[in-house]
């Protein structure tokens, strides 16, 4: 169900999408503040005609789009039949390539994405979300461009056209994560060049996110095993929780219990990591996390014993990432 027309309560049966916009920047830089009002103003589900409805869009508008909305909630490439066509192989091999690798971080992330859509409808919280939401910074009321998705992602993507840079805030006052580069960027104001392959995309310190394995080709997904990511900085010492859930993903069965949830902890102590795990509710069987470290801490526990630590490697918006995987 797909509606156009709304009203509070309205994605309790439909999601909703913005209405027929037009390939330009204006279009693709107002999505943001459209759909981040629309989230918090009771219609989560929600997102723009990715690539715009009228008109014919560029190769270079069309990378823009998809890097800015690909975590919306809704998330349509969607045009008129006069307009040029924008399915990903329609275009150049060279934008299928960046238009394929965000899709399928999209599905990488589901677990991310599902267990989001889950808090919303247990306790209201949007998925896309102002900055000011999580933080207390100033002025963070005039910052437009820039989202946080849930509470742990932070993406200030590009969003004017031929821009060479773009100013972006951190909030807070723990670093953050650059899924880009992989180093950790401190809190404030910095200042990013363009790159076709890559966005501005940021994680929280302390972070746990669940993420599927690999890099998805297809839609299939299997909830119970997933890979729970989470991101130290160095010598960080900080606490954090994650409750993560699974179900069949496609009925009303879990109202009746048919959902499997774990508790994860993280307590962080100058660069040592302990990590601890149960298994909380069963409905839908064992859920089976690996997890993977971003960060290079001094030492790694799960669930009170020593583990083996393998090295291993992460693409997620830009370079390929050196990460530590987890195994008792």
């Amino acid at each position: 169900m797909l509606s156009r027309s709304g009203f509070i309560g309205s994605s309790k049966h439909a999601a909703i999408w913005t209405g027929d916009n037009l390939s330009n920047y204006f279009y693709l830089k107002i999505s943001i503040p459209t759909s981040v009002n629309l989230s918090l103003s009771g219609l989560p589900f929600n997102g723009p005609d990715i690539g715009g409805f009228g008109d014919s869009v560029s190769d270079e508008l069309m990378i823009d789009w998809v890097k800015a909305n690909f975590l919306f909630p809704f998330f349509r490439n969607h045009c008129a039949k006069s307009g040029r066509a924008q399915e990903p192989f329609a275009f150049p091999e060279s934008v299928m390539f960046v238009l394929r690798r965000y899709i399928r971080l999209r599905y990488k992330l589901i677990p991310y994405l599902y267990n989001l859509f889950i808090d919303q409808e247990e306790v209201g919280d949007p998925i896309l979300r102002p900055l000011l939401y999580e933080f207390t910074d100033a002025n963070l009321d005039g910052s437009d461009d820039q989202f946080l998705i849930g509470p742990a992602i932070l993406q200030a993507p590009f969003v004017e056209d031929k821009a060479k840079t773009r100013a972006v805030f951190l909030p807070g006052i723990e670093p953050w994560y650059d899924a880009t580069t992989g180093h950790w960027v401190e809190a404030g104001d910095t200042v990013v060049k363009t790159d076709r392959p890559s966005t501005p995309l940021y994680v929280r310190a302390g972070a746990i996110i669940p993420m599927q394995a690999g890099t998805p080709v297809d839609n299939a997904k299997e909830l119970r095993v997933i890979n729970i990511h989470v991101f130290v900085p160095p010598s960080w010492s900080g606490e954090s929780s994650f409750v993560y859930r699974a179900d069949d993903g496609i009925s009303f069965e879990y109202r009746n219990g048919a959902r499997s949830a774990i508790e994860v902890l993280m307590a962080c102590v100058e660069g040592n990591v302990a990590l601890s795990y149960k298994q909380t509710e069963t409905g839908f069987g064992e859920i089976k996390p690996t997890f993977v470290v971003h960060g290079d801490p001094k030492s790694v526990r799960l669930n009170g014993s020593s583990v083996k630590i393998n090295n291993a490697k992460v693409m997620l918006t830009g370079k390929t990432l050196k990460v530590q995987v987890v195994s008792q």
